[in-house]
């Protein structure tokens, strides 16, 4: 973890222009280049190391007129081609950018014939990628924020012994009215 001086140093020493922003997002960006369906077939299909060069270039032109951004090819996971870092500022927003985000996704799936899945995360890029993960669950094609597939501890739901009872007995046996009566009363 970096302090908030390190952190706009380096991006100021590498020429990363996200300085100053009040939250940046971490992406990770994969290519589901297997999905590849066998009824229309590209060139560039033919050529699998430059899809990932295609991704970045629609990436690019999409994210420019909504934010500030810097996207770099990886090759450190076999989950996840393009690695990327956007800036939260005054006139954007995170939903904004998850929204932007799924509408390229789309994007890249009409012009290029394949799908795209995007993982974000506030913490760290290594959560984005984590976020690929759930490919499986939700669908490739899209994007995955993090905390909407992950629990977020928020604490430990307690009730008193009767309580339980009540409930493991309305959800076993009741009908809809006396669960929704035994729940809203224990909440």
């Amino acid at each position: 973890q970096m302090d908030g001086k390190t952190v706009n140093d380096r991006l100021e020493q590498y020429d990363i222009p996200l300085a100053g922003a009040k939250k940046w997002i971490s992406i990770a960006v994969k290519a589901e280049i297997s999905e590849v369906s066998g009824e229309l077939i590209l060139p560039l299909h033919e050529e699998r190391e430059l899809i990932p060069i295609s991704v970045m270039q629609i990436l690019e032109e999409n994210l420019k007129p909504y934010c500030r951004f810097s996207l770099f090819s990886f090759s450190g996971a076999a989950d996840a081609e393009i690695a990327g870092i956007v800036a939260i500022d005054e006139n954007n927003s995170q939903t904004s950018m998850i929204d932007i985000l799924s509408d390229i996704c789309k994007e890249i799936r009409k012009i290029l014939m394949i799908p795209v899945t995007i993982g974000l995360i506030c913490e760290s890029f290594r959560s984005a990628l984590d976020a690929l993960g759930y490919c499986a669950i939700v669908g490739s094609g899209s994007t995955i924020y993090i905390n909407d597939v992950e629990p977020v501890n928020t604490g430990k739901l307690q009730f008193t012994a009767e309580d339980e009872s009540a409930l493991i007995q309305a959800v076993k046996f009741g009908p809809e009215e006396k669960i929704r009566s035994v729940v809203s009363g224990i909440i």
